[in-house]
This record gives C-alpha cells, sequence and structure tokens, in this order.
C-alpha cells in the first residue's frame, strides 16, 4: 500500500548495498509534529514513494484528519484515528510465505468493505463493520472528498486537482 510520507530528509538507496533493512537498526527521526517519529525504510528516488513507519507517543497529533491509501491512482482504504476502511480491491500476498533466503509464492487475495480498529487488532483480522455502521459512513464521506480531489481509478473517477506526475532529469 502507499503512504504519503515526509521525505524530505529521506536519501536514496545505494544500488550497491543490501536492500533488505531491519528496522530496528534504524534510527527514529522527529518530525515536524510534536510527539511524531519515522523511520524511512525504503525510498525511491525515481518515483518519489517511500515506505515509512510512523511512532506517536500517546496524545501526539497531526493535522490531518485522515489518511488515504492509493496503489496508483486507486483509493483502496482510508485511515482515521484507530479506524482503517478498506473498499474492494484484490491485493498479492505471500502464499505460502518464503524462508531459507527464498521468497515465497504469491497469491491474489480480495478484499471487500472492511473495517478495522488497529488500536486493537493492528493485523486487520477482524471486520467490524458490521458493529460501527456510523464509522463506515464517516470514513466513506472522508473518500468521497479524496475522491472529488484526486480521483479513484477503482470508481472510475478523475479528480479535480491531479497533474501529471513530476519527472527526475537526469
Amino acid at each position: 500500500m502507499n503512504v504519503k510520507a515526509n521525505t524530505q530528509d529521506a536519501k536514496p538507496v545505494d544500488d550497491k548495498r543490501s536492500h533488505h533493512v531491519r528496522p530496528q537498526d534504524l534510527p527514529w527521526e522527529k518530525m515536524r509534529f510534536p510527539g511524531c517519529q519515522t523511520k524511512t525504510l525504503l525510498f525511491d528516488p525515481k518515483s518519489g514513494l517511500a515506505t515509512v513507519l510512523i511512532k506517536m507517543e500517546p496524545g501526539a497529533t497531526t493535522p490531518h484528519e485522515a489518511y488515504f491509501y492509493y496503489w496508483g491512482q486507486h483509493l483502496q482504504a482510508v485511515r482515521s484515528g484507530p479506524w482503517k476502511l478498506h473498499f474492494p480491491h484484490t491485493y498479492t500476498k505471500p502464499d505460502p510465505a518464503g524462508g531459507a533466503a527464498k521468497p515465497g509464492k504469491y497469491a491474489t487475495k480480495e478484499i471487500g468493505l472492511e473495517l478495522f480498529n488497529l488500536g486493537r487488532d493492528i493485523g486487520e483480522t477482524t471486520n467490524v463493520a458490521a458493529q460501527h455502521p456510523e464509522v463506515v459512513k464517516r470514513l466513506q464521506a472522508l473518500a468521497e472528498d479524496a475522491r472529488e480531489d484526486l480521483g479513484d481509478s477503482g470508481t472510475k473517477r478523475e479528480g479535480k486537482n491531479i497533474r501529471p506526475a513530476g519527472k527526475v532529469v537526469e
């Protein structure tokens, strides 16, 4: 999944180094939001995409009401507070996982409209949408705002504020 992240301090990966990262070996870096820290696991300078861990101390806040998970132009999920709502989409997952330095095989999986409380279920194993219809409705409204602004290939909608991707000049 894609996450918008602050990559201003991220450094490109040296192609001569291993691409395997041990998150516990990376330092936490302060963000501009009090009580929030990040670890940049991977930064691709060509695409500008980053894989980032974010740690928030109790009581820490960001100015964002929601985070939107896009894969390319496809809005796949929205998160607000402890709640994460997935929209129907397919994804690949190791099945079975690899071992002994060998990759596993990948299987295509599907997820429907599913709600998870990440504060209680970080592994996203229990869909609680039926128990919290008001949360589903609120997150769907936030997603509609994102679709209007950025579009969503999953619903075949073009956003009002999309622009061509930037290019790196070599």
